[in-house]
């Protein structure tokens, strides 16, 4: 594990947080990070040193009343599905501002799920989706069954 501090917040990430995808490369990273407004600048730190094209968040404890405004990362897009109910949960993605992405909300929305999913072109592969789901602890089988139902609809799309 490694760590990006910044005052006195601390940001720890897995020594390899990225994957690249295709012969050009797609750098996407991946953090459970239990709040992201106390932690914007480690956030920030963490995709420039990792030159990641995309950054997927579990975890993100946002609420309808954090603006975007408020989680701004320059040269990068803010997508983002909030918990509607109780505290915790909510999931987001960072993307690179020139990546050409389509955030699909049909199944960013699916199932009351707490997801996002992004749809893009890489070069030699094709069209992909790419997103996180984020299951909170002790949910039952009904969260499970919803999740697979999103996972049956994707594939039914025939996407990497």
């Amino acid at each position: 594990m490694r760590e990006v501090q910044n005052k006195n917040q601390k940001l720890h990430m897995p020594t390899k947080c990225s994957k690249k995808i295709g012969r050009h490369g797609l750098s996407i990273g991946f953090l459970n990070i239990r709040s992201l407004s106390n932690k914007i600048d480690q956030v920030q730190i963490m995709i420039d040193k990792e030159n990641l094209d995309i950054l997927f968040l579990n975890e993100t404890w946002l609420k309808s009343h954090i603006e975007d405004s408020a989680l701004v990362i320059p040269g990068y897009s803010l997508y983002r599905n909030d918990r509607k109910t109780k505290n915790g949960g909510g999931v987001a993605a960072y993307v690179k501002e020139t990546l050409n992405v389509t955030l699909r909300h049909d199944l960013s929305t699916m199932n009351d799920v707490e997801q996002i999913w992004i749809e893009t072109n890489v070069k030699l592969i094709g069209d992909v989706l790419i997103g996180t789901i984020y299951r909170p602890p002790n949910c039952g089988d009904e969260y499970y069954d919803a999740m697979l139902d999103t996972l049956d609809t994707m594939s039914s799309e025939g996407k990497e």
